[in-house]
């Protein structure tokens, strides 16, 4: 099977699906490797946290709170922002929660990475992330098991060190285009829209890994490709049940010069309650919904 190098020494380097460095550094020492095809934890192993991870940025802890332990969706077309509010969630953790970041970068641009690299050295927040990288130019094989390199990990890190790690993606939908390419190199019979036959089970089996269980977790922050603006699309469906935060970057609002461009009224989170974010923070959220709802 396919095995990665996990632990500390990983923090600060830019790995590949294989684990092989990618960043013209010295190779890694370690011999403590792990098979990128882990199992979810168990059910009862499983904890559910109620508190809420606070991101810096106005408009989504306000609007859509995002839970620490939970997953939280990024959906936008091309060009919308969703990789810039992911940098940014980086540094903000990095510098105000002392965190540590997995970064899986599924299907994207060289270019996008290079940057993002650059952008992290410069803020003196790369020291605290790890990077695994199948960019676009990458066989269909290579970008779809990206993401479980980054999620074991992460595992790794959760479960043998017990530290509360923050798991990016960028993007969950290339992973889903990745599946659909090898489904069609394998000649098998496509399903609705022309994706895979195995489109959910193949969602299923990675989102279900990242969870809090133990004394550590993982809090997933995805952005998501959506093709031609399509929001009914199958394959960004398939990916909508498993987030407890749904943050829509709107072009309309992107085209207004609003950043980050968010669709306030599109959005929505799962901590919307009294119980969670506080009373005052529920009403304002109610009345600032019911303005925008009247004058928008």
């Amino acid at each position: 099977t396919i095995t990665v190098p996990v632990g500390g020494e990983l923090l600060g380097r830019v790995v590949d699906v294989f684990g092989d460095v990618q960043d013209n550094k010295p190779p890694l020492k370690g011999d403590n490797r792990r098979s990128i095809y882990g199992t979810p934890p168990n059910f009862r192993s499983v904890s559910v946290n109620r508190e809420i991870l606070e991101t810096g940025i106005k408009i989504i802890d306000f609007f859509t709170p995002f839970l620490k332990g939970g997953k939280i969706g990024l959906f936008g077309g091309a060009g919308v922002g969703k990789t810039v509010i992911l940098t940014e969630l980086m540094h903000n953790v990095a510098i105000f929660h002392k965190g540590i970041s997995v970064f899986a970068g599924i299907g994207e641009r060289i270019r996008e990475a290079q940057e993002m690299i650059e952008n992290l050295t410069e803020n003196k927040v790369l020291p605290n992330v790890c990077l695994v990288l199948g960019q676009m130019n990458e066989r269909p094989a290579v970008r779809f098991r990206t993401g479980y390199s980054a999620a074991a990990i992460a595992e790794y890190f959760r479960d043998q060190e017990n530290r509360d790690i923050l798991f990016f993606v960028d993007n969950a939908y290339r992973m889903v285009q990745a599946g659909n390419e090898l489904s069609t190199l394998l000649n098998i019979i496509p399903s609705e829209d022309g994706y895979q036959a195995t489109l959910t089970s193949d969602i299923g089996i990675f989102q279900e890994r990242l969870v809090s269980a133990g004394k550590g977790s993982i809090t997933s922050i995805q952005a998501v490709y959506v093709p031609a603006d399509d929001f009914t699309d199958s394959g960004v469906q398939s990916l909508m049940p498993y987030f407890d935060s749904y943050v829509h970057l709107s072009r309309l609002v992107a085209e207004e010069g609003r950043r980050p461009a968010v669709d306030i009224l599109a959005s929505s989170s799962g901590l919307i309650e009294p119980t969670i974010i506080g009373r005052k923070h529920y009403d304002a959220y109610l009345e600032a919904e019911r303005v925008l709802s009247r004058h928008v």
